[in-house]
């Protein structure tokens, strides 16, 4: 069937099933005079294959015809695909109520008593086409929007999974320079034993100390990081190439002319010249590897990695400098790409919740208001029929009573779409709300032991919270097969405990943990955005046939600022 805007219900082609040729001349010509397209059938084998060649908008059927019944020809149309959806109206003499009833369970929307009334017959026809474009309607906007958001989480996963491969790049390159650290560090710590071992062995003898002094200049000249000899009052009395490299001075600027101390960044000076006077003391009290800063000739501050060796039996010292300002470079980016990811996804968060809002309003307001005036005015239709009309007012009461089931599960999706329950009932009856309905439709037994913690966060906070709720039970409805769900809400020294705890089928978490991010689905990844964006923890238990518990902790009062 061709979708048809509202305003054109002219253009609808209605299918008239009846063996009296009177009753079909009757009700074709009242249907053409209010502009409706009408095909008529004297009999339900004839009806049957002229739907299938072309399917109408809305079927009259009559209910007693010979050889095929109406009631068995609308059972063969909802047993197909393709003509489920086909409202149909029964024509029929019968009124009694086991007939009705039949009809209905067929799959009949409506029963006209004959002999029928033309305008009960056009506001009839009116009223359902009205209700099947509003249905329909709405099915598209809801399909139009989630075409919409799963082409935006679709380029947002593919952006996530760039900015992963590009971490973990630069991960294996950081890795990459702390194990040369490490070598480098280990290398001259090794070669700077062995030089003092053979300066203390061969000091005595003049060549052994020439045969040492060349070996100590080739290792010192030809090691990787910038390195000197400190004496113990601070001079530097001896650096390598590449400390002149590092600082943009020579080595004869340095060497006896300059301390230690000139080449340190202020704000680290102190720390360095108290782990001299530990070392001095105690050669282990003072760290062997720190971090510093050092300043060049061009006023260019360097991050370096420190190793600091004293040289047995004298007061000098051997200290070793390693530019690691790249590596700096590299943790800081990581950093910031965390943060960059964390950004995006509460804002995908927010964006999210702000359309569900969007969308609540628009079912509200457009859905509402045209079921809210089709029930008002059939209500009135209602109170304008005479004493004598008992089985029409029925059938009044009946599309009524349809109605008021549309506008509840309208009224339905739309809190769940926008949760503006919580301005209603505050958050703590929100949720209460939410986890009777909850047991109301999933027969899960629920208990709840909650404390009142609606002043203790702000609307956005508490509808974080909310959909932190929804998504754990919907994870329970559809995956954990339970018969019972806890919930304990308390406060524990300031912070805020929540435990959601079922007892279904579990499952393993270490598996769900090493997938990749993108591939743990959007209903955990969900849980733990919405949970850090609170500032809280995030912990996830479960064990196969033993159930899944999930525990959420959100800091509170002063607890709350500091985090």
């Amino acid at each position: 069937m061709a979708s048809h805007g509202v305003d054109r219900l002219n253009t609808y082609e209605i299918m008239v099933v009846d063996d009296s040729p009177i009753i079909l001349d009757l009700l074709r010509n009242l249907l053409k005079s209010e502009g409706y397209m009408v095909r008529t059938a004297i009999s339900g084998e004839m009806a049957l294959q002229s739907i299938y060649l072309r399917i109408p908008d809305l079927i009259l059927l009559d209910v007693k015809m010979p050889e095929m019944d109406g009631f068995e020809v609308c059972r063969q149309l909802k047993s197909t695909e393709s003509t489920l959806e086909i409202p149909i109206i029964y024509l029929s003499a019968m009124d009694e109520t086991a007939h009705k009833v039949e009809g209905f369970k067929a799959g009949g929307v409506d029963y006209i008593t004959k002999p029928f009334q033309s305008e009960e017959v056009l506001a009839r026809v009116k009223t359902h086409l009205q209700i099947r474009e509003l249905a329909e309607s709405l099915e598209q906007k809801v399909s139009e929007r989630t075409i919409a958001l799963t082409q935006a989480n679709k380029d947002l996963r593919q952006e996530i999974l760039q900015r992963q491969k590009t971490e973990s790049a630069l991960q294996q390159a950081r890795d990459n320079l702390e194990r040369m650290v490490e070598e480098r560090t280990a290398e001259l710590s090794i070669k700077n034993r062995q030089l003092t071992a053979e300066i203390e062995k061969h000091h005595k003898t003049e060549e052994a100390l020439r045969a040492s002094e060349i070996k100590y200049r080739t290792i010192f000249e030809t090691t990787a990081s910038a390195t000197m000899i400190i004496e113990n009052e601070g001079t530097l009395s001896l650096v390598n190439t590449e400390f002149e490299r590092l600082t943009g001075f020579t080595k004869a600027q340095v060497e006896g002319k300059k301390k230690w101390t000139e080449f340190v960044f202020e704000g680290d000076l102190g720390m360095m010249e108290r782990y001299g006077r530990l070392r001095r003391n105690d050669q282990k009290a003072a760290p062997r590897n720190y971090e510093c800063r050092v300043i060049g000739r061009n006023g260019k501050i360097r991050n370096i990695f420190v190793t600091v060796e004293m040289m047995p039996g004298t007061d000098q010292s051997v200290v070793s400098f390693l530019d690691v300002s790249k590596l700096k470079q590299i943790e800081q980016s990581l950093r910031e790409s965390e943060r960059r990811l964390h950004y995006l996804s509460s804002r995908l968060l927010v964006a999210q919740e702000n359309e569900r809002q969007r969308i609540s309003m628009e079912i509200h307001d457009e859905l509402g208001q045209n079921l809210a005036v089709l029930k008002l005015e059939l209500t009135t239709l209602a109170g304008r029929l005479r004493r004598d009309q008992g089985a029409l007012k029925i059938e009044f009461n009946t599309i009524l009573e349809f109605i008021d089931g549309m506008i509840e599960e309208m009224r339905r999706i739309s809190r769940d779409l926008s949760p503006s329950i919580i301005q209603d009932l505050k958050l703590c009856r929100s949720l209460e709300w939410m986890l009777h309905d909850f047991n109301k439709h999933t027969d899960i037994c629920v208990s709840i032991k909650m404390i009142d913690i609606n002043a203790m966060f702000d609307t956005k906070e508490q509808i974080l919270i909310y959909r932190i709720f929804q998504e754990a039970l919907n994870n329970i409805r559809k995956h954990a097969q339970a018969r019972h769900v806890s919930v304990i809400m308390k406060n524990d020294n300031g912070t805020l405990r929540i435990s959601i705890e079922d007892d279904g089928k579990g499952f393993k978490v270490d598996e769900i943990w090493h997938r990749h991010v993108a591939d743990r689905g959007l209903g955990i990844a969900s849980l733990e955005e919405r949970t850090r964006m609170l500032g809280g923890t995030f912990d996830l238990k479960s064990q196969q046939g033993k159930g899944t518990r999930l525990t959420v902790t959100i800091p509170v009062g002063s607890k709350r600022g500091a985090a």
